[in-house]
């Protein structure tokens, strides 16, 4: 157990983790309670070595990836949901990570927005998908499905309706 953790300047708080190994694989349990984190992970050392993990998101605060956002650039909100990562350690460019977003509410500044209902998200290699992404706010109605590529050289496929009200 870590308490007052920090990571990139975020305060995170305590951190608990264990790990125990058997036979050739690690299984580690994480919990990050002020972040309302928690996570289970495998890895696997002897044929096709491997990273699994499973970490749950319950209303976890946004601000703590404010970090990642442009210098001057709020962020807050919370999600609600699961990712579940599968990384081949001999391979890292094809990992897989699937997030179900159950709920999701972002503020940015004067922006706002929550989605209308739980939708997915896929990162494969160089491709994110995204499938039934639903967002209100004031003045803006947003739905998205598809995917796009993270090169240059990756084709976009993504289907976008918006609806935004100039006046709000």
């Amino acid at each position: 157990r870590i308490d007052d953790a920090s990571w990139r300047g975020v305060e995170v708080g305590s951190l608990s983790l264990s790990v125990e190994s058997l036979r050739g694989a690690a299984q580690a349990t994480l919990a990050i309670p002020d972040l309302r984190v928690s996570g289970q992970g495998r890895i696997r050392a002897a044929e096709s070595p491997a990273l699994t993990a499973n970490v749950v998101f319950d209303a976890s605060p946004l601000a703590s990836l404010a970090t990642l956002m442009p210098r001057g650039v709020p962020l807050g909100g919370s999600i609600s949901g699961s990712l579940e990562l599968d990384m081949p350690l001999g391979a890292p460019e094809t990992t897989t990570i699937e997030a179900q977003v159950e709920a999701l509410a972002l503020t940015s500044g004067r922006f706002s927005a929550q989605s209308r209902g739980p939708f997915a998200l896929r990162v494969r290699g160089s491709r994110v998908e995204v499938q039934g992404l639903g967002l209100q706010g004031p003045g803006l109605s947003l739905e998205v499905s598809g995917s796009i590529g993270t090169v240059s050289s990756a084709p976009l496929a993504l289907r976008a309706s918006a609806s935004v009200d100039l006046a709000e």
